[in-house]
């Protein structure tokens, strides 16, 4: 997840920096949290991660994001995928199974005509080699949580941790925000 190397930042190693980073990461963890609670899968809950860093050019980064390592899928629920994606191509995509000699095997809603000589199994399940997937609409989680009251925490808890430890005012201090899926 997003990081960097506090020895290269003398302030980073300050009394200051610790304050400021531990006001903005209580603040932080509040919309985390809400991103759990807004997450489509137990997996995708447990893919959130949040943090605050300090950059190079003491730019304080925050953020909220899931790990794709953890969860494939979560890209897809942020921002839809396909024909229907929010960010990134649009397109169908080509879905083949896994396995050597594997076969597709799905319920399909207002199936075309020119596939009902496909095979089915008895259940109704029609068989395929490959699907070329027209994709799946967005269901997002992380917005949501970076779009609720929250965020004007830690807009707060930000202005608050720099004015108290360094003077610095709302003139002084520019923020934006990002929703990660890495």
């Amino acid at each position: 997840m997003p990081g960097n190397n506090p020895t290269m930042n003398p302030f980073a190693m300050s009394a200051a920096w610790t304050n400021i980073r531990a006001i903005i990461l209580s603040a932080i963890e509040v919309v985390g949290r809400l991103a759990i609670g807004f997450a489509p899968t137990r997996r995708i809950e447990s893919a959130i991660f949040h943090g605050v860093d300090l950059e190079s050019d003491n730019k304080i980064s925050v953020y909220v994001g899931a790990d794709i390592q953890k969860a494939p899928e979560a890209a897809a629920y942020e921002f839809g995928s396909g024909l229907l994606a929010t960010r990134g191509p649009r397109s169908k995509y080509p879905i083949e199974s896994t396995r050597p000699g594997g076969h597709l095997a799905f319920l399909w809603e207002n199936e075309p005509a020119n596939m009902r000589d496909a095979p089915h199994l008895p259940d109704g399940r029609i068989v395929l080699d490959r699907v070329m997937h027209p994709g799946v609409a967005a269901k997002p989680y992380l917005e949501p949580a970076f779009d609720s009251e929250a965020k004007e925490k830690v807009v707060e808890a930000i202005y608050l941790a720099m004015d108290s430890a360094i003077g610095a005012g709302p003139d002084e201090i520019k923020i934006t925000s990002e929703v990660l899926v890495l």
